[in-house]
């Protein structure tokens, strides 16, 4: 059991690095354990194609990198964040594997990830409930998040963490309700 699962250990290693068909044959000759590997060829990306990149996020992606289903998916996660903090929630990100040339120990991989932005949103309302031990006049230097702004999820996070390190509220809750393109914010 050690063994094999040392051998899918190893596996993962070399799929981490671009080897998606390796092949790891052993055999045990007395206390010798003879591992042979067959790392196949390599899979690169060589280029993407960002369709309907209207923010330049496809510019954090550096080339070249491992073709995986892991690289797809974080830059596809990659691309989505980018969006998604310059205040288009409803981003969506495909790839599609445009063609590929194969050399002796290595494929390389054109693709394309097609992005469709959504519309765009904004802070609306920023309200703010269950103050017992303060009033709202003594917070207003506290709170970043305003009417009109452009809505990023690292904004929320900047709130939070100001009002928690604030040491003014037992706790802190901030929720986001969606209204079209606006989203109102409870505190």
């Amino acid at each position: 059991k050690k063994i094999e699962e040392f051998l899918r250990t190893l596996k993962l290693r070399f799929k981490k690095l671009g080897y998606q068909n390796v092949q790891i044959h052993y055999t045990i000759n007395g206390n010798t354990l003879e591992i042979k590997v067959n790392k196949g060829k390599k899979f690169i990306f060589k280029r993407l194609f960002f369709v309907g990149d209207t923010l330049g996020c496809s510019k954090l992606i550096k080339l070249p990198t491992i073709y995986s289903k892991e690289s797809i998916s974080k830059t596809k996660n990659d691309i989505i964040s980018c969006y998604k903090n310059k205040g288009f929630t409803d981003v969506k990100v495909q790839f599609k594997e445009k063609w590929r040339t194969e050399k002796e120990n290595l494929v390389e991989i054109y693709g394309e990830f097609e992005i469709q932005s959504g519309k765009k949103c904004k802070f609306g309302y920023v309200l703010i409930a269950g103050l017992d031990r303060t009033k709202v006049s003594n917070i207003k230097s506290f709170i970043i998040l305003k009417p009109g702004l452009t809505y990023s999820e690292n904004l929320i996070m900047k709130q939070y963490l100001i009002l928690s390190s604030s040491r003014l509220f037992s706790s802190v809750n901030i929720n986001a309700f969606r209204t079209g393109n606006i989203i109102n914010v409870l505190i």
